[in-house]
């Protein structure tokens, strides 16, 4: 669209239309080449890019004074350049010379101040935009390393914790089977003591790592607390943290904490158009209890399939998940636990079970 200033000497008809219109014509069939080398281009190529573009409004101005609109273009593609102080020079002398050019074609000076306007307006703000694609880029670095260095720690200790688990049980596992084979000709009836001992071993290891397999594919609270703090922090959200919660919980509980937690900070990303969002986390030994509220335009009622799901899981544990808007705008999610409730009907399915 801004291409379009290159014909306005039609509008304001200067001079033969052939003089002007076929230079114009060529210019603009040597530019969109250029201007698409711009972003498809080696990054440093750039700067030859524009020193081009800005030889083409040099070139192009004798038969079309509009032409500085290249000149134009050129500071743009400068700004996109680095380092940024090579870019500023490099425009400051690109208008510098454009200013001495036109002037000898008696060029109004209203004109050449809307250039350098213009042209320097166009520069700070492709400054601007790649100081802030620097910026993501490099939170977008932090985030996946602070990732990759929590999946690294969780598997440290789900190695640590196999290695404690197993290692100890499955060592009396063989030291007592190694006995059981030289008593079970000299002494059977104590060699079927050690049988028994060892069948009383391996279903101990057995339960052990059944519930630490189930904690392992529980979600954690801790680390989705603070993959929340980083995923607000990084949308430009105010964070407000107030974590009192017990050390230790379920994991049926941590998990499903965990993950109604992951889908409130979803929906004030998605939905919420929030600028602070506050979280609290308390509990003792009978009650646990999450709560996210937001500044945002709330969302009224309950909805969605990820908020449904949060209430299956909860109402599965025997607790209440409570939705509400203030009378100020906002939403806010409150969610909690009967631990006592819960730790009896587990204790009730394991008396009913054995």
């Amino acid at each position: 669209m801004y291409l379009g200033l290159l014909f306005c000497p039609a509008l304001f008809k200067f001079g033969d239309s052939v003089n002007w219109l076929l230079p114009t014509l060529l210019s603009i069939a040597l530019f969109l080449p250029l201007y698409s080398l711009t972003y498809l281009g080696a990054l440093r190529g750039r700067m030859w890019v524009g020193v081009a573009v800005a030889a083409l409004g040099f070139a192009l101005y004798p038969f079309n004074s509009f032409s500085n609109t290249y000149i134009i273009y050129a500071a743009g593609i400068f700004g996109l350049c680095e380092p940024t102080r090579r870019s500023v020079l490099v425009t400051t002398l690109m208008m510098v010379g454009f200013t001495a050019f036109a002037t000898n074609f008696y060029t109004p000076i209203i004109a050449i101040v809307v250039a350098w306007v213009v042209g320097f307006a166009v520069l700070s703000s492709n400054i601007l935009l790649q100081g802030h694609t620097r910026k993501n880029a490099v939170l977008k670095l932090n985030r996946e390393e602070i990732q990759q260095l929590a999946r690294a720690a969780e598997r440290e200790r789900i190695g640590r914790d196999l290695h404690d688990l197993l290692g100890h049980s499955l060592s009396v596992i063989a030291l007592k089977s190694e006995l059981a084979k030289r008593l079970i000709e000299r002494d059977p009836a104590r060699a079927k003591v050690e049988i028994e001992a060892i069948e009383i071993a391996a279903r101990e290891a057995l339960s052990e790592t059944r519930r630490a397999v189930v904690g392992m594919r529980a979600a954690g609270i801790r680390p989705e607390l603070a993959r929340a703090k980083l995923v607000l922090t990084s949308a430009g959200l105010e964070v407000s943290i107030d974590d009192q919660l017990p050390a230790h919980l379920p994991p049926q509980v941590e998990t499903v904490l965990a993950l109604a937690l992951r889908e409130s900070i979803t929906n004030v990303l998605r939905h919420a158009a929030a600028s602070a969002c506050e979280i609290s986390l308390s509990g003792c030994a009978s009650q646990a209890q999450l709560r996210v509220r937001d500044n945002g335009r709330g969302i009224g009622q309950m909805r969605g399939s990820g908020l449904s799901g949060m209430a299956e899981r909860v109402a599965a544990l025997g607790g209440t998940l409570l939705l509400s808007t203030a009378a100020s705008g906002g939403t806010e999610v409150r969610l909690s636990v009967d631990l006592d409730g819960f730790n009896s009907s587990i204790n009730g399915m394991t008396s009913a079970t054995s």
